[in-house]
């Protein structure tokens, strides 16, 4: 497989327009559930779960590739996902699981191999298309599974995704998205 790292570094991303970064006219409710004078702390009925698993992931991508091969030139991502927990218990809060992956996510074709550097592999991780969208969806799906791997791995009985419950069929997680 024959690459090329492109120039452009990859946290510019995409040039936005202004209406992207315009400032939203919709109404936000602050007392549509309680009235803003009567908002305190909630005091849960039962003394609840014993251990919380609580659970983040993270991506980046470190470099955009273009990936020549017979039929054409392709392009792709090299990114980096990790995901860790810190389990919660009454005697405290412990770093449970850490997990780094790295990989190349295009479009498949039958040359395409996982990119090995003196620091790392990136594997080879294929998207249906190379569009800006499903390179970084499957980015994003990665990180989704390597979170789902870190959740897995321990015994809680509730684990909270921090994101929402997506792709992931836990019966004791919940979402937060914040």
């Amino acid at each position: 497989m024959q690459f090329a790292v492109e120039t452009w570094a990859p946290e510019y991303g995409v040039a936005a327009d202004g209406a992207q970064l315009a400032e939203s006219e919709l109404a936000v409710d602050a007392a549509i559930e309680n009235a803003l004078a009567d908002w305190a702390p909630i005091t849960p009925l039962s003394a609840g779960a014993q251990r919380v698993l609580f659970v983040d992931g993270v991506r980046r991508i470190e470099a955009r590739v273009w990936i020549t091969a017979a039929d054409a030139t392709r392009i792709g991502v090299c990114a980096s996902v990790a995901a860790g927990s810190v389990m919660c218990t009454p005697g405290g809060a412990v770093v449970s699981e850490v997990i780094v992956s790295r990989g190349l996510f295009a479009q498949e074709n039958e040359t395409t191999s996982p990119i090995v550097t003196r620091y790392g592999t990136y594997e080879f991780f294929p998207v249906p298309g190379d569009s800006p969208e499903e390179l970084y969806l499957g980015v994003h799906n990665q990180m989704t599974n390597v979170e789902a791997v870190v959740a897995a791995a321990h015994n809680a009985e509730l684990v909270v995704f921090d994101g929402p419950l997506r792709g992931r069929h836990d019966a004791l997680a919940v979402g937060y998205v914040k």
